[in-house]
């Protein structure tokens, strides 16, 4: 994959993003029940009420699905070969400690478009402790829209920040212009200049088409932001094909682009809106009624009077 490739990619991917921000900020605020956060004010101004009808919607589908500890059964296969018995061990234990990552990756995928898994390998001295999984939002995975399904798309990729000595000790002592990390959503963005606040942004792409894997950071100038490229992926299918150690998760999906996934959450999220207006409108018009204002006779003109009632 050359760089310009690359980097049309990346580019394609922020304006998709940063054109459903606003969407994706507003599904966030319905969860928390901070709907209205923007119109609260100081005591004695508008009040704003809330209901928990989002967080309720979320919580109740993970909690149907995850009443029992995840589990599967194993059987021996046809030829009667294999040890079913240490599968299906091995599988549950790994499945059990995973749990509550499962329950993160499927509540990202309720409130927003679809949800990510990302496997990696972690320095363990247990066999089944070394396979690490890590629930990704859909934001910081690139993924080839115009695929049909996720057997069938051309490139995949991960963007995570590693802090800059991380960043060095992984890739070599290269020459990066380490900068604050941003957050997409706004909420946590640091405007310190300190040495342990400095990150360097990375994108782990997989090139499934010419078996590539390309690390590419737009704070390393040279050789167009192309840190590194290994000549194959690492990863392969059962058939020798290679894969990215990524894993989708979907839980509605888009009529013309499948991969786009759609919001569950957003499907419900104008029916919330109406729920929690209403129940503004009624408790200020209760305390409107409630109140009751005692002057001289002349000291409101009906202006003022108009603002009080």
């Amino acid at each position: 994959m050359k760089a310009s490739d690359i980097s049309q990619i990346i580019i394609a991917h922020r304006n998709y993003w940063d054109q459903r921000k606003h969407a994706m900020e507003a599904y966030t605020r319905a969860y928390r029940s901070e709907m209205f956060r923007e119109q609260k004010t100081a005591k004695g101004g508008v009040v704003t009420v809330e209901t928990a009808d989002a967080y309720g919607f979320v919580e109740s589908f993970i909690a149907s699905l995850f009443a029992k500890a995840p589990a599967v059964a194993v059987g021996g296969d046809p030829q009667g070969i294999g040890e079913p018995d240490t599968v299906e061990m091995v599988l549950n234990r790994f499945l059990y400690e995973k749990a509550e990552m499962l329950e993160t990756g499927l509540r990202y995928a309720l409130i927003y478009p679809c949800s990510f898994f990302k496997l990696g390998l972690m320095e363990k001295e247990l066999a089944m402790d070394r396979i690490d999984i890590k629930a990704v939002h859909p934001w910081d995975v690139i993924i080839d829209m115009d695929a049909n399904n996720w057997e069938s798309m051309r490139f995949c990729g991960h963007r995570y920040y590693l802090p800059a000595k991380q960043a060095k000790e992984r890739f070599g002592n290269k020459r990066f212009k380490a900068s604050i990390k941003h957050d997409y959503l706004n909420e946590f963005n640091q405007d310190i200049e300190d040495s342990l606040l400095q990150y360097v942004e990375i994108y782990e792409l997989y090139d499934l088409i010419n078996d590539e894997l390309i690390f590419y950071s737009p704070n390393y100038d040279s050789k167009d932001g192309v840190i590194e490229k290994a000549p194959q992926i690492p990863f392969r299918k059962a058939d020798g094909t290679p894969s990215a150690p990524i894993a989708p998760m979907y839980l509605a999906y888009d009529p013309q682009y499948p991969l786009k996934g759609f919001s569950r959450l957003g499907l419900i999220y104008d029916q919330l809106w109406e729920v929690n207006n209403l129940r503004t409108v009624w408790a200020n018009g209760l305390r409107r009624d409630a109140r009751v204002y005692v002057t001289r006779k002349g000291t409101l003109d009906e202006e003022a009077k108009a603002i009080l009632a």
